[in-house]
């Protein structure tokens, strides 16, 4: 699985398949995160350009509701497509 920024109305399966209960986003975080090929030890303040993987986990993590994280992703998508 690879997160990658979109445009808006492209959903993408992290948001579509979740039924946005908290274990579910627990899922989709942890397979975002173990099928990524990244490090995630390291600091994330030393990226300098947009990730979709830390924006999709923050998504999972800061929105209550799907429609707020799928809002808060195309907002992602629009400023970094």
């Amino acid at each position: 699985m690879s997160v990658k920024a979109g445009e808006r109305g492209i959903i993408p399966n992290w948001i579509k398949e979740n039924d946005w209960s908290a274990e579910s986003r627990i899922l989709w975080a942890n397979t975002i995160m173990a099928t990524s090929p990244r490090d995630w030890s390291c600091n994330i303040e030393t990226l300098k350009h947009p990730d979709p993987e830390l924006w999709a986990l923050w998504c999972l993590i800061t929105s209550d509701t799907k429609e707020e994280a799928l809002e808060s992703w195309w907002n992602f998508c629009d400023e970094n497509s």
